[in-house]
């Protein structure tokens, strides 16, 4: 009887800390799927962020090359200026011995002149804009950059530390199916080579 009374008393201590260890087991399982979602729903994040850091590199790739042909065109109407300037000059030495037709002359060529000014004040402003904005974009995209790096190597220890409880997780459970089988083993054992007393 006092044999019996042990091995009941053992049996319900093993099969209190079984249940206390699968309902841990439960947990961390819990805790381990947590964890993968959270690492899923960061690789989406960091994949949508490449996506929008492409785009802002193409579109700062374009606004560089409408820069340069807007500072080519520049170029061309300084050109076209210094050509007009110079004829000015020669129109303004035939002025003096010329009468109506030399006031004429000189109030068109003033006009041109002026419209050409206004048109090159006009197009240096849009260059000037245009060179805020891509600088502007520079600097967006390199805080973009370091935005990235650091949240990549906050997502790179985050996907270290999920592995590293997926792998206790698995140390874990691999020792409690180990200890488990022990003590079943056990209990088997000592069920087998009992001898019912008679009373």
């Amino acid at each position: 009887a006092v044999v019996s009374t042990q091995s009941t008393g053992k049996k319900t201590e093993l099969d209190n800390r079984d249940k206390k260890q699968q309902r841990t087991l439960r947990y961390d399982k819990s805790m381990l799927r947590e964890a993968l979602q959270t690492t899923v729903k960061m690789e989406r994040e960091i994949i949508d962020f490449k996506k929008e850091l492409t785009v802002s590199i193409k579109k700062a790739r374009d606004d560089e090359k409408a820069t340069s042909r807007a500072q080519a065109e520049l170029k061309h109407l300084d050109q076209q200026l210094q050509v007009v300037v110079e004829e000015v000059q020669k129109l303004a030495e035939l002025n003096a011995r010329l009468t109506l037709e030399a006031h004429r002359t000189d109030e068109d060529i003033i006009n041109t002149e002026t419209a050409l000014r206004n048109n090159l004040t006009m197009l240096r402003k849009t260059l000037q804009d245009e060179i805020q904005a891509k600088t502007s974009l520079n600097n967006k995209m390199e805080s973009e950059t370091d935005d990235f790096d650091k949240y990549q190597m906050d997502s790179s220890r985050k996907l270290a530390r999920t592995e590293k409880k997926k792998n206790d997780l698995e140390t874990i459970h691999t020792k409690y199916s180990t200890k488990k089988n022990e003590l079943d083993s056990q209990e088997e054992d000592k069920e087998g080579g009992q001898v019912p007393e008679e009373y």
